[in-house]
């Protein structure tokens, strides 16, 4: 018994990927040039493009306070190998 339950309790792992399409990490901490502020911001994946003949998921940061809208600004991309 003491052996089966191991492999029934790992069974039910479902994976979850990191790169997925709308994922959100809603992010705190901010570090201004002078100072330490409180803030919040997020991280969104929307969209793919090809990079090096990789296809990968770009990353948005949406930040009011940094970009004084709510639209989402493209920094990046990334790829679950």
């Amino acid at each position: 018994m003491f052996l089966l339950l191991p492999s029934l309790l790992f069974g039910q792992y479902t994976y979850q990927p990191f790169v997925k399409e709308g994922k959100v990490w809603h992010m705190y901490g901010y570090c201004n040039r002078d100072y330490w502020k409180d803030h919040y911001y997020d991280y969104v994946m929307r969209g793919d493009t090809i990079i090096g003949g990789e296809v990968m998921k770009k990353v948005h940061i949406v930040d009011e306070e940094r970009f004084h809208n709510n639209e989402p600004h493209y920094i990046g991309a990334v790829k679950e190998t």
